[in-house]
């Protein structure tokens, strides 16, 4: 079954991912397209060990045209005795009649066979783009966005400066089932984690032949179990946003360095746009963990069921974030509500 993903990154994205994906396998990655755009000679990047002369020329382009097919040339005849093209979407046909004349000299892979390569090698990096792909990310990342950027906007703001709208039993409701699915999507994935996370690692149960299907069926747990809930999540918060937005002002200033603000930016998807520096900052990390344990090759996960593990966790953190601000407001709601009551007495 395909992976249907990277449609929607740009081509300099791609780049950055494959780049990765060499990485882990010990190669270290010059990007020819940035270093000197004149000198590419038919590769985007070149792939090489050190102390090696094994070396990889490899173009990336995202939909191959008849314009490209010089490019396809010039990567043929370099001198590096692997050559890889890769692409993501359908070359065109004047292309495809090229790729075969080429076959025996150059190794193509279209985004299907890319994502399987990465998850034979980085089961974390390759679920997560899976996971990132799905509708679900989408309406998490947009609550996520919709808190933060109040989050920045209040930063020299006081309780005092904020009016808080008196809640409706409507109001209440909402905040009532708004908990309860940001409670489901944490407490849930929460739950796949730990299970996940077994102590045995020689066990049969990890052992797996099939990492696409294991693969998929993640990907289709968040995307199917937990897509009404992200969506019922992300409508709550707009409303909130138009209707009711003292209250999550009020939130961001009130309980500033709460932990829920903490979980909010404990985990991001690798949507588009959010891929080089993600990448960096796991090139930092990963650069300080060798310097204080003398670990030359690194890699994230294991197995995927270490990467189910460390995903699930990190969903359902940024699930938390979401829920603890429900509490917060669900908190400022009730108080105004009752001190409604007592005035009134």
């Amino acid at each position: 079954m395909p992976f249907p993903i990277f449609n929607n990154y740009e081509e300099t994205e791609i780049q950055a991912i494959v780049a990765r994906l060499f990485e882990v396998r010990g190669y270290h990655v010059r990007n020819q397209h940035l270093v000197d755009k004149s000198r590419e000679k038919g590769a985007d990047l070149i792939a090489s060990k050190r102390g090696e002369v094994e070396k990889i020329a490899i173009q990336v382009k995202k939909k191959p045209e008849s314009s490209d097919i010089k490019q396809l040339y010039d990567l043929a005849e370099r001198p590096e005795e692997i050559k890889k093209y890769v692409y993501i979407e359908e070359p065109s046909t004047e292309f495809s009649k090229e790729m075969e004349s080429y076959s025996s000299r150059v190794d193509f892979w279209n985004g299907d066979k890319l994502i399987r390569e990465i998850l034979s090698d980085d089961p974390h990096l390759a679920l997560l783009l899976l996971v990132s792909d799905s509708q679900t990310a989408r309406y998490l990342s947009q609550i996520r966005n919709l808190l933060l950027v109040c989050y920045d906007e209040m930063e020299n703001k006081k309780l005092e400066d904020i009016e808080l709208s008196k809640p409706t039993k409507e109001m209440l409701h909402m905040l009532w089932q708004a908990k309860d699915r940001a409670c489901s999507i944490g407490k849930g994935l929460l739950y796949m984690g730990n299970i996940f996370d077994q102590t045995d690692r020689e066990s049969s149960a990890l052992v797996t032949n099939d990492l696409d299907y294991t693969a998929k069926t993640f990907v289709r747990t968040i995307t199917d179990l937990y897509l009404q809930e992200a969506v019922e999540l992300l409508e709550f918060f707009r409303y909130m946003e138009k209707h009711s937005r003292g209250y999550i002002e009020y939130a961001c200033v009130e309980r500033r360095i709460g932990s829920e603000w903490l979980h909010l930016n404990g985990f991001w998807f690798l949507l588009p746009g959010y891929i080089k520096p993600t990448f960096k900052s796991w090139k930092k990390e990963e650069e300080e963990i060798r310097e204080k344990l003398s670990i030359d090759n690194l890699r994230r996960s294991t197995s995927i069921f270490d990467a189910i593990h460390h995903l699930s966790k990190g969903i359902s953190i940024l699930a938390q974030g979401m829920e603890g601000v429900i509490d917060d407001i669900w908190r400022y709601a009730l108080e105004r509500f009752a001190s409604s009551y007592k005035s009134i007495d």
